[in-house]
């Protein structure tokens, strides 16, 4: 898997002058996505060198090169026993080629060097080295299955092909649930599995590469809700596309059977699903599973009940016993509620029309609709203004026998009452059967039964009463599954006979609403797949190659990081690969000049590098791929209130294949000013590249991203959202491309003071969307995509002078100096037509409209509006239109060279040619190869 090249020698090294930079001689380091070449850099004399091997001793070693230390923490201590004392230019520490294994190698104030005097700890030239705390585990501990595991496993998988191994006699801590327990997005927190260096994949219903029924690969989907935890995953339910195939049992190895006969005997099963939303699916615990009845009910209610939030509310919680329903008993609104995470993604369902602007500066209204498809994504079309409204109403699902009502009922339900009598006499006297029993009954064709408020699931306990809309009388029903066959004739549903679990708000469900089942042993059926049982302890595993001999197992349990830096300065980590962690591998709490470079960081179970409260900090040219979480965080540095930068940088990072088991991005910034993210590569990652909240003064240049959203969707390469004070963020000079499930770059409700500048972005679903204040997108190149929009999403109350985004910008103290001088320095910048920041907080301006965003002189290629709310003050102008890739002109458009001598494109975008090429990954003293698009897969949307 890696080549080393000549060792040169070092003794020839160190007699150099300390001025002098030397390259030297650098180890391939293979990645899943091509050949990325890192060398730990170039070397400089330092006034003392301390050596390490594995071949040393922590007891007789003295650290020098012929008696080098054991440990890195034995070199580490033996700089400490200096007392600050460091000698002139500093000390290296020469890591030789091994693996190292630690429990955290912490690096604190004690382990600090001067600006002048760093500490360097890096690997020997030409030579790999690893750093791990994971638990290695010998082939001997790996045991036949017991004859109850075996009778478990998949009928297409011979038993004896799967192995076990007891993790409580191996005293792993990790083993005994999710630390999110039975309902999280993020909280994962067990063990992870890594054989012969590569991390071994989790079980799942469907594979990854599976496609049931045609649905996406690696996913299945609901058939309609039946109460607010549960769902169909056959016949009963009635999703709004009609399919109610059962994908579950599909293949004939009778999983839902299967599937319940462990679960009862005691084995929890988790699915991971897009209940809700097509963004941050919830990891949820199973608490039953009815093969009678074709329902699957979780323990948990997802956070705004069962069903896509774009689905049709069932209007039944006035009377709930469940505790969530209680917030909601005293709203007049018989719709689901939102959820709180709504507001991050959410799509204007309004009827107010925009206005789109294309080739020619024709202009039209035109009204939007936001589509799910069943690869999560959200297309955009125009609308019908009378389906819009059909589809805004809520669900009431009524019973046509036996209504209980009032001691009179209102005129519109006798008049109800009598058509539907009317109806079922009439199918009769046809010879046709429609007989409606108490356990076969109809939904109106339209199904909202609007004239009756209240409708009721499964069994009620006694007659509840409430007010009719139209008369001050009362009616009650109870709702029954039902469909319509045309007019005004009733035809029965399936009759699942089902009973509700639980009395709460949900939403009937769109039938595309996506799950997978993870973590279970009946699921094993693929080389490399494992499990760990939460009742038995153990992990079950099958091997690739058949035999757990010829493997190198570890097993990740130490939730800690590989290396910690906490209130350290000065110190340089060079050239390691870092793995074997449960949780992060580099952390970095209130430390400042601190360099990580040539590092690969890679197996981890949560993330590459979290860096909180850090300053002056740089990571570069560092490899980071099959992660469970991020790839690099960065939380927490400068300070906001006084607009002080953190000054870090993080550059010419190659990220890809991260949020594997909780979907983070490879880049997440929060709550920061000041630092420069360039020269990166990202892709292949569930949701976005990058996401940024709470920052100001970010600058994002020359860095490319393709491929993303591959799980969620309503993403965006790059994405913000939240924020009325997060102006003087930077994006300019960055390339999108492969993004068909995405949106380029996404400022979500209430984003305030982004601007994007000569920008690429292909194949994205929305090129730029803008939302919030103050957003300004202008002479970006936008290819091959849908449109280019800006969005209004708020309202008086929720993005009002009284909302929390006016109170997170009255925080900033923004009448006060720093912030008032910052808010005149933005306005002349940017040229906004308001003053900053009291516009903002005055309800006559209107902060619930994207007052002072701007779509201008941008170039659209293939890409056929601009789309604009027709209220709020916004500036579209000077926008040029191409109508088909080939009349660009672009160098190579099928190699993604989208350079091109079209005047009209250079008119918008003169220093494309110039600035092209050096987007993305850059040789540098670190980085001696760069990664191809081609290597990368950034040739083709995945």
């Amino acid at each position: 898997m890696k080549t080393f090249q000549k060792i040169v020698s070092l003794t020839a090294v160190l007699a150099l002058s300390s001025a002098m930079a030397v390259p030297y001689a650098i180890a391939e380091q293979a990645s899943s996505q091509g050949t990325a070449i890192l060398s730990s850099g170039a070397v400089t004399a330092t006034g003392m060198n301390l050596y390490v091997a594995t071949s040393g001793s922590d007891t007789s070693g003295d650290g020098s090169e012929d008696k080098p230390y054991a440990t890195l923490e034995k070199a580490r201590d033996a700089i400490r026993a200096l007392n600050g004392k460091l000698p002139e230019h500093g000390i290296t520490v020469w890591i030789k080629g091994g693996e190292y294994e630690t429990s955290t190698l912490e690096l604190n104030e004690q382990d600090s060097g001067t600006a002048d005097k760093p500490i360097i700890y890096r690997s020997y030239p030409g030579e790999h080295v690893t750093l791990t705390n994971g638990v290695h585990v010998p082939a001997s501990d790996w045991k036949p299955l017991s004859p109850a595991a075996a009778a478990r496993v998949h009928p297409n998988v011979y038993a004896d092909k799967l192995y076990e191994l007891d993790m409580t006699q191996k005293g792993f801590k990790h083993i005994f649930h999710f630390s999110g327990g039975t309902s999280f997005t993020e909280q994962w927190g067990i063990v992870d599995l890594i054989a012969n260096g590569e991390r071994q994949p989790i079980s799942q219903w469907p594979n990854p590469g599976e496609s049931v029924n045609n649905h996406r690969k690696g996913w299945t989907t609901i058939n309609g809700s039946a109460d607010a935890k549960s769902f169909y995953y056959g016949e009963g339910g009635i999703p709004e596309n009609d399919d109610t195939t059962n994908t579950l049992d599909l293949d004939g190895t009778n999983r839902s059977e299967r599937w319940k006969k462990s679960l009862e005997s005691g084995h929890p099963l988790y699915l991971k699903g897009f209940w809700r939303t097509v963004w941050s699916p919830i990891t949820s615990s199973v608490q039953e599973i009815d093969t009678k009845h074709h329902v699957i009910t979780l323990k948990d209610i997802p956070d705004g009940g069962m069903g896509s939030k774009w689905s049709k509310a069932v209007v039944d919680y006035r009377n709930s016993t469940s505790a969530l329903a209680d917030t909601y008993k005293n709203q007049q609104s018989l719709t689901t509620p939102p959820s709180a995470d709504d507001a991050l993604h959410d799509v204007d369902t309004s009827s107010t029309a925009y206005t789109m602007y294309q080739e020619g500066g024709t202009t039209k209204s035109v009204e939007l609709k936001e589509e799910l498809t069943e690869d999560s994504l959200l297309k955009t079309e125009a609308a019908d203004p009378a389906q819009e409204a059909e589809d805004a109403k809520p669900v009431t699902l009524q019973s046509l026998d036996n209504p209980v009502t009032a001691p009179t009922a209102s005129k519109t339900d006798q008049t109800a009452a009598k058509t539907d009598s009317a109806a079922a006499a009439d199918s009769t006297a046809s010879g046709t059967d429609r007989t409606l029993t108490k356990e076969s009954s109809a939904l109106k064709s339209d199904r909202s039964a609007t004239d009756s408020p209240v409708t009721y699931l499964g069994e009620q306990p006694s007659p509840v009463y409430y007010p009719d809309e139209n008369t001050s009388q009362t009616v009650v029903t109870k709702d029954v599954y039902a469909k319509t066959v045309s007019g005004n004739v009733y035809e029965s549903a399936y009759d699942s006979g089902y009973t509700a679990k639980i009395r709460a708000p949900y939403r009937i469900g769109t039938g595309i609403e996506e799950w997978r089942a993870i973590n279970y042993l009946d699921e094993i059926d693929q080389p490399g797949e494992w499990a760990l049982d939460f009742k038995d302890h153990k992990l079950y595993y099958y091997p690739k190659g058949g035999k757990i001999q010829n493997l190198n197992m570890i097993v990740a349990d130490n939730e800690n990081p590989v290396v910690s830096f906490k209130n350290a300065s000065y110190v340089q980590l060079l050239g390691f690969t870092i793995e074997g962690s449960m949780g992060n591998g580099i952390e970095l709490k209130n430390s400042g000049h601190i360099t990580v470079a040539a590092n690969t960081l890679r197996n981890l179970g949560n993330g590459g590098i979290l860096d909180v409260g850090g300053s002056s900090n740089l990571f570069q040219s560092n490899d980071i791929y099959e992660l469970g979480g991020f790839g690099i965080s960065i939380n927490d540095s400068g300070d906001r209130k006084s607009l002080t930068a953190a000054n870090s940088r993080v550059t010419n990072n190659h990220i890809h294949h991260v949020g594997e088991l909780t979907h983070l991005e490879p880049i997440l910034v929060r709550n920061s000013v000041g630092i420069t993210f360039d020269h990166n590569l990202m892709h292949d990652v569930p949701k976005d590249a990058v996401r940024y909240v709470y920052s100001n003064n970010l600058t994002f240049e020359y860095n490319e991203v393709h491929n993303t959203s591959l799980i969620e969707g309503d993403t965006g390469a790059f994405y913000t959202a939240q924020d009325w004070a997060s102006y003087g963020n930077v994006l300019r000079y960055n390339f999108i491309h492969h993004n068909k499930r995405s949106n380029g770059f996404y400022s979500d409700g209430a984003d305030s003071g982004d601007n994007y500048q000569y920008n690429i972005i292909q194949g994205s679903t929305k090129g730029i969307l803008l939302n919030g204040h103050d957003n300004i997108a202008k002479n970006n190149l936008v290819v091959d995509s849908n449109m280019i929009q800006i969005d209004q999403r708020g309202d008086n109350k929720s993005h009002g002078v009284n909302s929390i985004f006016a109170d997170q910008l009255r925080e900033m103290n923004p009448t006060s100096n720093p912030w008032a001088q910052y808010g005149k320095t933005l306005q002349q910048k940017y040229g906004y037509n308001h003053t900053l920041w009291s516009s903002i907080l005055d309800p006559s301006w209107h902060p619930e409209y994207p007052n002072g965003t701007k779509m201008t002189d941008n170039m659209l290629v293939n890409t056929p509006s601009v789309v604009v709310p027709k209220k709020g003050d916004t500036t579209i102008a000077g926008n040029d239109f191409i109508n088909s890739v080939g009349q660009a002109g672009f160098y190579d458009y099928s190699k993604m060279d989208l350079r091109t001598d079209n005047k009209q494109i250079l008119a918008k975008f003169p220093d494309l040619n110039k600035v092209f090429p050096q987007i993305g990954l850059e040789t540098d003293t670190y980085r001696t190869r760069v990664t191809t698009r081609a290597e990368s897969g950034g040739l083709s949307n995945h």
